[in-house]
């Protein structure tokens, strides 16, 4: 049998999930402090410009109650710093 789940229980489980997500994606931004500049090439800038303009995206959602699409933003910004964090590695790697 299904349990209906009331509206207001809802809304504080997704602001909950919009936190949780906003403070992810700050520790992961604040893991990157120097990709700007440790990035030789205009295609990093260009997905540091990305990963921003999706954090700063979903934190405005969030601030305007739209959670769903600030939790897709934030789930996005998550995955492009990630990437970057990664592609990082692998480069210092090359160069060793």
């Amino acid at each position: 049998m299904a349990t209906l789940v009331p509206s207001s229980t809802r809304s504080a489980l997704r602001s909950v999930a919009s936190a949780f997500l906003v403070l992810i994606v700050t520790a992961t931004l604040a893991a990157l402090p120097s990709l700007a500049q440790s990035e030789g090439g205009e295609g990093g800038n260009e997905a540091l410009q990305r990963l921003e303009q999706t954090y700063r995206q979903g934190m405005q959602a969030g601030e305007q109650g739209d959670h769903e699409v600030a939790y897709n933003n934030l789930s996005e910004a998550i995955e492009l710093a990630e990437q970057e964090e990664q592609e990082r590695a692998l480069a210092r790697l090359v160069i060793t």
